[in-house]
Parts: C-alpha cells; sequence; structure tokens
C-alpha cells in the first residue's frame, strides 16, 4: 500500500529507476514528505513518463510545497507545457511566495533566452525571495541585456539602510548572479560593496562579510587590470577575513602576475599563521600551474589567462592561440578544455603561425 511507503523505499525506487512506484507514491496524500521527495526523485531522475502527473500537481494541488517541487522537475525536465503555466505563476502575486520563487528558479532551467525578458520585467516588480529567484535565473541565462538592469539593481540596493535581512541576501545574490557576465561595467559597484563591513554595519550578523566574498569572486573573473588593482589593493589594506578572501581569488586565476603581490602580503603577514598558510598554499598553486611559455607559439605570455590544456605533460597554450585554436575548431566555450588532438601538433601549430603571417 502507498501509505506504507518510507524515505527509505523512496530512495531505493530512485536508485533503482522505479518510475512506476514513483508515480504511485504521489497518490500518498497522508504524507506530504513522502509524496514530496517522490516528485523531487522524478525531477533528478528526468522522467518524462513522469510530466503529466507532475503538470496536474502544478495546476490543480493545494499543498503549496508539492507545487513548489512539481514546478523544479518540470524545469529540470524542460516540459513544454509547463512552460506558460509557470511564467503566469511568476507574474501572479496572489501566488504564494515559495510556489513563485520556484517559478522564478525553475524557468532558467528550460536554458531559453525566451525567459529574458519576463524575467527582467520580474526584476522591478518582484520583491523578498521571488526577486532573489529572478536574479538568479538572469545569471545563469548570461544574456547581457540583464547586465545594464543587475548593475543599476545593485548599486540601488547598495543606498539602503539594511534593516532586513532580505536586503543583504538581494545584494549577494545580485554580486552572485554578475560573476557570470564577467563585465567591466561591474568594477565600480562590485569595488563599493569591499566597504561594506562589520565596523558600518554592526548588525549585519555576517552578511557583510558574504557580499564581500561574492564582490571579490566576481571582480575575479573580470579580465581588467582595474578589477586586478582593486583584488591587490584589498589584499594590502582590507581586513583579515577581505585579505583571507583576496587571497583566494588572486590563486584562482592563475596567472604568474599574481604572484608579486603574494610575495609582498606574505612578507607583511608573518605574525598570522593563517593567512601565511594561505598564502603560500597560494604562491605554491600559482607556480605550479600558472606556466609563462605557450606550448603552440613558444612565447612569453604577459596576459592574465594561460590555458592548461593537458596537466599531466605540463602543455600550456596562451589566451591568443586559444581563441586562435577555438575559432578553428568552432568552439564556443572558453571554459572546456580543448581537444586539439596531439598527434597532430604539428598541423596546428602550422596553422596558426600562417595565420600570424
Amino acid at each position: 500500500m502507498v501509505e506504507n511507503y518510507t524515505v527509505s523505499v523512496i530512495s531505493t525506487m530512485e536508485q533503482n529507476r522505479n518510475i512506476t512506484g514513483l508515480l504511485y507514491a504521489l497518490n500518498n496524500k497522508k504524507d506530504p514528505d513522502i509524496r514530496n521527495r517522490a516528485i523531487d526523485a522524478l525531477g533528478r531522475l528526468r522522467s518524462a513518463e513522469a510530466a503529466d502527473a507532475l503538470l496536474e500537481i502544478l495546476k490543480k494541488d493545494k499543498d503549496e510545497t508539492a507545487q513548489e517541487r512539481a514546478i523544479f522537475a518540470l524545469g529540470i525536465l524542460k516540459e513544454k507545457r509547463a512552460w506558460n503555466p509557470i511564467l503566469e505563476i511568476l507574474k501572479n502575486s496572489k501566488e504564494p511566495e515559495n510556489v513563485r520563487w520556484a517559478s522564478a528558479e525553475a524557468i532558467s532551467y528550460y536554458e531559453d533566452l525566451r525567459a529574458v525578458e519576463p524575467l527582467l520585467d520580474a526584476l522591478e516588480y518582484a520583491r523578498g525571495k521571488v526577486l532573489i529567484g529572478v536574479i538568479l535565473s538572469l545569471g545563469r541565462l548570461k544574456d547581457r541585456r540583464a547586465i545594464g538592469p543587475l548593475i543599476k539593481l545593485f548599486e540601488k540596493e547598495l543606498t539602503k539602510t539594511f534593516n532586513y535581512n532580505e536586503d543583504w541576501l538581494v545584494l549577494i545574490n545580485t554580486a552572485i548572479a554578475l560573476q557570470n557576465f564577467e563585465d567591466p561595467r561591474t568594477i565600480k559597484p562590485l569595488s563599493k560593496a569591499l566597504k561594506f563591513d562589520r565596523s558600518s554595519f554592526p548588525n549585519c550578523g555576517g552578511r557583510c562579510g558574504d557580499l564581500q566574498r561574492e564582490a571579490l569572486n566576481a571582480l575575479g573573473k573580470i579580465y581588467d587590470k582595474r578589477a586586478f588593482d582593486v583584488i591587490v589593493n584589498t589584499l594590502e589594506s582590507g581586513g583579515y577575513a577581505l585579505k583571507l578572501n583576496s587571497v583566494n581569488v588572486l590563486k584562482s586565476i592563475e596567472n604568474r602576475k599574481v604572484l608579486a603581490p603574494l610575495y609582498r602580503a606574505l612578507q607583511t603577514n608573518r605574525n598570522n599563521k593563517t593567512l601565511v598558510e594561505a598564502l603560500q598554499n597560494a604562491i605554491s598553486e600559482v607556480e605550479r600551474y600558472a606556466g609563462e611559455t605557450c606550448y603552440f607559439c613558444g612565447e612569453d605570455c604577459e596576459i592574465r589567462e594561460i590555458r592548461m590544456i593537458d596537466k599531466p605533460t605540463d602543455r600550456r597554450i596562451c589566451q591568443d592561440c586559444w581563441n586562435d585554436i577555438k575559432h578553428e575548431q568552432g568552439n564556443p566555450d572558453m571554459r572546456m578544455v580543448i581537444e586539439v588532438g596531439w598527434g597532430d601538433e604539428d598541423r596546428n601549430a602550422g596553422a596558426l603561425k600562417e595565420r600570424q603571417k
């Protein structure tokens, strides 16, 4: 009987991909936890067979939590029939906040840029948790139409008095969303956020530190000397937590130009054991991975990003050659490790040299 289902039974069904059993568990309205776990499992299994049942929950169920879970599951499935209902829920201020939040988050799971305009509209009227969902979805979609509105929101939020926790959460999550754009226009507002510390906001409850960390992470992704200088200045003059976060961000850049500020900081922070360990670790990592000589063009490349293409044999490629090969192979994703085919490396290198002529 469905009433006898337990958490372990649902877990076993998921492991065994028992879609029929999980669908049957949706009938267990006496135990909402079991039902909701079954919805989550169907979403994780990306079960197209579950779409009809999940749509039924979305449209007719009175259990808010079940609706919320169904929206996320349908988003994962990219179920086309759920697209319009999800957007309608987002727009309807009479819907429960958690259900609207789920709609704001799940619409980005479709990876469909048609969602950008309604999300930008929602950026104007959404509040609280729903607004945070909208912000994060715009960040995931990475459509450049969202950069200006997100910066505008971020700058507006920086002027608030921060009487409520949600004010901090909106700022923090906007900084997280901006990390996906790597846009120099964000340098100025992100730099302002670094000044939000406990001395200015003693009742922030640690949120000011979260904001500073995410602002630094965003600055570390921007290919611009101004962003780099802000991070270095923070390492040199910031408080302990800021210094530690700056070290981690500089380490993530993986370029030898970060070594000079890291070594300077090592000399001036000898009395702080934790910070010294972090600096030594960062220096070791950068020296290990941030090579100077490009395997293809043989030049000492004074640029921010040296792409590592074959870690075991320590072969590296500079940004210019990366762009050339990416263009040649039609690979649009800068984050992917390129597969140049090392048996044909002479051909690839020759093609690059021909273009350079």
